[in-house]
């Protein structure tokens, strides 16, 4: 069994700025806590990922087309597609599962 607080990560981010921290990763699962800047500076991911908007909203682009999210919701990206966060509050933040 692997185990990780949530807390933890979340207490080492910055309150402004850019964070990304590696939570948690094992098998074919990856973990990570993303806090973007001014500017989100995603590029495109070699596996499937899940983004648990965790605070915050904003607009996310994802495979060519515009969404709004907020707080609570989940957003599937398929491998190899455009995808990035634009529009966002200042304490936007998600919860990103790469699955491997």
């Amino acid at each position: 069994m692997s185990r990780n607080n949530l807390f933890k990560a979340l207490g080492n981010a910055p309150e402004f700025g850019p964070h990304t921290e590696n939570f948690f990763e094992k098998g074919r699962v990856s973990v990570d806590f993303y806090k973007p800047g001014e500017v989100d500076e995603m590029k495109k991911n070699k596996h499937d990922t899940l983004f648990f908007v965790t605070s915050g909203d904003g607009y996310v682009f994802n495979n060519g087309k515009q969404h709004p999210v907020e707080k609570g919701e989940v957003v599937f990206v398929k491998a190899g597609k455009d995808h990035k966060f634009f529009n966002f509050s200042l304490d936007f933040t998600t919860w990103i599962v790469h699955l491997k």
